[in-house]
């Protein structure tokens, strides 16, 4: 976090690229109140899907927290989606969720 710090006291706008898992924690999403703006990425909206991407159970629920924590600081959230094999047919319904 020392460089985001330094960022931030140079007048420096901060966007962080993440998969937003580390969010998911409370403790660790307050220490983020510098950064101006997160690009989170969520792979499907379904959490199996999801889930078999990112090859980590439970992720889709951390990545969801996370996208909830991210908001709470204040921060522009974006959400940013892969299109790969295993999501392109959903991409409707994930860009609906």
């Amino acid at each position: 976090m020392d460089a985001i710090n330094y960022a931030s006291d140079q007048g420096l706008e901060i966007t962080i690229h993440t998969n937003g898992r580390m969010l998911s924690s409370d403790e660790f999403a307050k220490q983020t109140d510098k950064i101006n703006e997160f690009n989170i990425l969520l792979q499907s909206h379904d959490e199996n899907t999801h889930d078999q991407i990112t090859q980590t159970r439970h992720s889709f629920k951390q990545v969801l927290k996370g996208i909830e924590n991210a908001k709470k600081t204040g921060a522009k959230v974006n959400i940013n989606t892969q299109i790969i094999k295993q999501n392109y047919k959903d991409l409707d319904k994930t860009a609906e969720f």
